[in-house]
């Protein structure tokens, strides 16, 4: 089961890594749905690898990682318009920042089925933060973006997909059930559940490098 990763949906002039063009964004989405994947949040997998909660039979993750305004402009309206959801994983002290999402938008996407996570207080890489920072940046984090969408979230992003085993245990003693990482990996499994892998979208992608993304490795 893919976890795929995506950052910016934008107008670009030429394509790159991180910012996809709506169109191809579009053709990704028309693709799934004619190879019948169904979008499903990283709480339904860690139900479904927990307590064997049910899952589509071909499921599908597409998160989005800092926040940005565009998600919403430009990502959001086309999944809805195909019902599908997504998840969004956020910067805590960005919340209502220029160009980013802010507490009423967070509102709109979890009314709309998609699942609200933390990507870290500042976006900082988390190994080698003294450890009051790192808990801030873990624990902080979490807190702030509860308090901007009233009520718990549950899943954590790594910035730059780096962990240490303090920043990881700090998350598990935070409340998260899951952490989200990077990876080539398509199988997850209950030992993984606090680095999942994560496949990148890049905006370079065309449709066949898209649909490698969803095949092996298992």
């Amino acid at each position: 089961m893919p976890i795929l990763l995506y950052h910016h949906v934008r107008d670009t002039l030429q394509p790159v890594r991180y910012t996809l063009d709506p169109q191809r964004f579009e053709a990704q989405l028309d693709d799934l749905i004619a190879r019948d994947y169904h979008t499903i949040t990283v709480q339904d997998l860690v139900d479904a690898i927990r307590i064997g909660a049910p899952l589509p039979e071909r499921p599908v993750v597409l998160t989005f990682d800092d926040g940005n305004r565009d998600v919403l402009d430009q990502a959001f309206p086309r999944m809805q318009a195909r019902g599908m959801v997504g998840v969004i994983y956020i910067v805590g002290n960005r919340i209502g920042a220029d160009g980013f999402l802010t507490s009423e938008d967070l509102k709109s996407l979890r009314d709309a089925g998609w699942e609200i996570g933390s990507h870290g207080m500042t976006h900082v890489a988390l190994p080698d933060l003294p450890a009051g920072t790192l808990a801030d940046e873990i624990k902080g984090s979490k807190t702030a973006i509860e308090a901007a969408l009233g009520e718990p979230i549950h899943s954590f992003a790594y910035p730059f997909g780096v962990i240490t085993a303090e920043s990881l245990s700090l998350v598990i003693q935070a409340g998260y059930t899951s952490g989200a990482g990077l990876g080539i990996l398509n199988e997850h499994r209950p030992d993984g559940l606090f680095y999942l892998s994560r496949r990148e979208v890049r905006g370079t992608y065309d449709l066949e490098a898209f649909r490698a993304l969803l095949g092996p490795p298992g």
